[in-house]
């Protein structure tokens, strides 16, 4: 998934990860190799390269134009650019 591809949709049920998986892919993706010793990753032949990471929570709604210009920032320092969103199912629940 991190070295294949354009865009993924991974759609978990509420209450199920979502925050774990997008923090772990945060750290992956930001070269922290150091977290990943004696796991599978660091054993693997996954080239560790720096991205620069976005990391949304829709819960927290974000003007579109403060995020256009976050993200042509991050394209002037960094090659490749993740978007990680988390709660994206937030505005859909009712309590």
């Amino acid at each position: 998934m991190i070295t294949k591809g354009r865009r993924f949709f991974l759609s978990r049920p509420r209450r199920f990860g979502k925050s774990l998986l997008v923090s772990t892919l945060k750290e992956i993706l930001t070269n922290n190799k150091k977290l990943f010793d004696n796991l599978w990753i660091s054993h693997s032949d996954y080239q560790w390269q720096k991205y620069g990471v976005i990391t949304l929570d829709v819960f927290e709604k974000q003007p579109s134009l403060v995020f256009e210009k976050l993200i042509n920032a991050l394209s002037v320092q960094f090659s490749k650019i993740a978007i990680l969103i988390d709660e994206y199912d937030s505005p859909k629940i009712t309590h």
